[in-house]
């Protein structure tokens, strides 16, 4: 189509139809909002990156005690220990933000209790609750309320992000 200009959503230039590039900030045509914001702002999309990526190498941490007692109740001896050296190797890997974190009395109060409170959860469901009961139910209700309502804290509170980008100015 001649004449048909599109206008940059980094910089808000409109430019010509053939070009593929913004003529002023070099960003692409067909730039996604991922694209536009490591353009606008390289440090900051750099640091929330590493940020998510902080909090992805914590959460198979918060869950190996939990998936630990199921596997080693259903004897499946060989993939708790694997599990085991999975988490002895991301607890060596991530040793120093560990250590970062359980400087902060809340957070690291927050993450045990969470991880404890799924292991109590999951001990109680195998020792004390019959398999045709219908506490069940309720026990699965409880956990996925339980676990959603714990992971959207971690991922959105202030706490956690806070305590992370102190751990990435520290870094």
């Amino acid at each position: 189509m001649k004449g048909y200009r599109w206008t940059c959503n980094a910089c808000s230039v409109g430019n010509a139809s053939n070009e593929t590039h913004c003529s002023k900030c070099g960003c692409s045509a067909t730039a996604g909002t991922e694209d536009i914001e490591k353009h606008k702002n390289p440090g900051g999309f750099k640091k929330r990156k590493t940020i998510e990526e902080y909090k992805k190498q914590l959460l198979p941490l918060l869950f190996s005690p939990f998936f630990l007692v199921i596997y080693m109740h259903n004897g499946k001896f060989e993939i708790a220990l694997l599990l085991f050296v999975a988490v002895a190797f991301i607890i060596t890997k991530n040793l120093k933000l560990l250590l970062y974190i359980s400087t902060d009395k809340k957070a690291k109060t927050m993450l045990l209790t969470f991880s404890c409170t799924l292991l109590l959860f999951i001990l109680t469901r195998i020792y004390l609750i019959p398999d045709n009961s219908s506490s069940v139910g309720w026990g699965v209700l409880f956990y996925f309320i339980f676990t959603f309502g714990f992971m959207y804290y971690f991922t959105k509170g202030k706490r956690f992000n806070k305590l992370l980008e102190q751990y990435y100015k520290k870094s």
